[in-house]
Parts: C-alpha cells; structure tokens; sequence
C-alpha cells in the first residue's frame, strides 16, 4: 500500500523532517497550495516523498536548491612543463687514439701512440682563458706525459695556432709555428701543453 507524506526541508538543516500524514486527496490540495505560493514556506519548502510499505522505504522525489545552483568543478589542467634549455657541448676525447678516431683531429708521435702520450679535447671551462674563450676558439687539444719525444696535432679547419704552457702557472700563451698537411692545420710541440685552433685574424 502507498501513501503519501508533506515533507519540509528545514533551511538550517540538512535533515528532512517528517511533518504530517495525510489521505491522498488532502495531500494533492495541499500541495496545489503549495505551487501557487511559489513552493516557499516561512520555515523552509514542501516537497513530496513515496513511503513504501510498513519498512518505511522513502523516495525523495524533491530537487535541493543547493544541487540546483551548485556549478560543477572545472576540470583539472596537468601542468605542462616547460622544456630547459641545454647547452651542446663538444664531445670530449680522453686518450689520442680517440681523437684519431672519433674527432677528425689527426694525433701523430715519433714512437706511436701507445707510447705514453696522453690527450684530451678541451672546452672552453678547461682551456681556462677567458679571452680565448671570447676570441671564438675553435677546438683545442691538451697534451701530456711522454710529450718529449714530439707529438703533432693536425685539426681540420684552418686557422691559426696557439699553445698554452703547462710549465707554467697560470699557463704561458705564445703562437704556434702552423703548417697545413692534407688540407689540415698542424702544429708540432715537444713539450706538454694546450694547442689552440683560432680563425684566421
């Protein structure tokens, strides 16, 4: 058996409170009455429920005001980030026999490479001089160990020559005797030290 019931949605509550049972036909005057003031009461608004059975099983057929002026979340953005930029850096050779290999610097010494001679390409943070670093120096090569017995560094562009000194702290600057062989530029040391490719002034 169904019957109907007058619910009042307290304003100050979010709980509902059962106020009267009525026979159907009082009910659907009552809530004519209630339409045409506008659905409002003084102590809050009528809505009607369906109560099923003696268990009491209620459906709320009533819209919250709450539900009907509530806009919904915008959604979450995911937050882009923003790529870094990162310096290119020369790849760095650590023995000669990678220079050879994987640079197109030519390292040549009087008894061969695996003589005890030692190489490395350099950057402009181990060149360590700032004014070369601002002169755009275009690669550079630093030579130690068993440099006595005369090693030859060949770059291929051209350009001029410099060698820094390892003898000496901070390292001693002085042009380097350039020669060209097979299209490339030379320069012969026998002590240990940086040779510095410059452009052409």
């Amino acid at each position: 058996m169904i019957a109907f019931a007058l619910v009042m949605h307290h304003p100050r509550s979010r709980f509902h409170r059962l106020t009267a049972f009525m026979p159907e036909r009082d009910l659907r005057h009552a809530l004519a009455r209630h339409q045409e003031s506008g659905g409002r009461h003084r102590h809050g608004r009528y809505s009607t429920r369906s109560v099923f059975g003696v268990a009491g099983v209620v459906t709320d057929n009533s819209i919250n005001q709450d539900d009907r002026t509530r806009c919904p979340k915008p959604p979450k953005r995911k937050q882009e980030k923003t790529p870094t930029a990162t310096a290119t850096l020369r790849p760095l050779a650590t023995t000669c026999i990678d220079l050879n290999q994987t640079t197109g610097i030519a390292v040549r010494a009087t008894y061969g490479l695996a003589s005890g001679v030692q190489c490395q390409r350099l950057d402009g943070g181990g060149i360590g001089v700032q004014a070369i670093v601002d002169g755009g120096f275009i690669d550079a090569v630093d030579v130690w160990g068993y440099v006595e017995q005369g090693v030859e560094v060949c770059f291929p562009q051209a350009g001029e020559l410099l060698f820094l000194d390892a003898r000496t702290m901070p390292r001693a600057i002085a042009p380097l005797a350039a020669t060209v062989v097979n299209g490339m530029t030379c320069g012969a040391i026998e002590t240990p030290g940086s040779i510095v490719l410059m452009p052409q002034s």
